[in-house]
C-alpha cells in the first residue's frame, strides 16, 4: 500500500513537471517573439 501510494505521488509530480515544462516553453518562446 506505501509503496502505491509513493507511485502515485510520483506519477503526479511528473505530470505537473511536464505541464510547467510545457507552459514555460510556451511562454519563453512567446516573449522571445516579443522581444526580438
Amino acid at each position: 500500500e506505501h509503496i502505491r501510494a509513493q507511485e502515485a505521488k510520483v506519477a503526479e509530480l511528473r505530470r505537473r513537471i511536464q505541464q510547467t515544462m510545457r507552459s514555460n516553453n510556451n511562454s519563453s518562446s512567446a516573449n522571445m517573439k516579443m522581444e526580438t
